[in-house]
């Protein structure tokens, strides 16, 4: 039996939509799997159409190259899943945005951030050690970009909160929490130096609510 009716063809649409994105989480997985395991340099197009049991040409068709892979696979390592919703239009951020209180705020914040940077200072290490590369040296150049960018809007929200302090400037604060809350701070203490999450996460806020407070 075959659909039929003006229902069928938005039905056969959502199953091919499925499939699609389905095919997409797979090479994102295993890219990222590759990425880390055996390096950006060192992993071909070939090993991912492989471990993703696709034909090397759907790679390149849906991704562009090999960096754009990377990117990709390092955004969904930030936000911590495929959904197209950028960081900025997640929950959470709405909840820090309404979050009226300092403190509360930036409870939220490092919570998030240290969930965020667990999942992507792996793949962040990546990019730097592939930077010889032209293209993902201005993946390097962009992915700080975007950091900072972000790192800026939460500043921004962070300025009117009850328990602020208003001596600090909203580009000095976006320093510190782009310094603090950094890739290489992270992996400096809680990878070098062996720090707890939950240590790293303590300093953090203790930090900044001294800093901002």
């Amino acid at each position: 039996m075959t659909d039929a009716g003006p229902e069928a063809t938005p039905r056969r649409r959502a199953s091919r939509l499925a499939r699609v994105q389905a095919t997409r989480t797979q090479v994102l997985n295993a890219a990222t799997d590759l990425f880390l395991s055996q390096g950006y340099v060192a992993t071909t197009m070939g090993d991912i159409a492989a471990a993703a049991g696709v034909a090397v040409q759907t790679l390149y068709l849906r991704f562009g190259s090999k960096a754009q892979l990377l990117k990709e696979c390092f955004d969904v390592a930030v936000v911590g899943d495929d959904q197209p919703i950028p960081l900025a239009e997640r929950t959470w951020v709405e909840q820090l945005k309404q979050e009226p209180r300092l403190n509360e705020s930036l409870k939220l914040l490092v919570r998030n951030s240290q969930a965020i940077l667990e999942r992507a200072v792996p793949l962040y290490t990546s990019i730097e050690q592939a930077a010889a590369d032209p293209e993902v040296a201005e993946l390097l150049i962009e992915v700080k970009r975007q950091k900072l960018e972000m790192v800026g809007v939460f500043a921004s929200m962070l300025l009117s909160k009850t328990g602020y302090n208003r001596r600090v400037s909203l580009p000095e604060a976006t320093d510190l929490l782009y310094a603090i809350g950094s890739e290489e701070l992270y992996r400096l203490l809680c990878i070098e130096r062996g720090w707890s999450g939950d240590r790293w996460k303590q300093f953090v806020l203790g930090s900044l609510s001294d800093l901002l407070s």
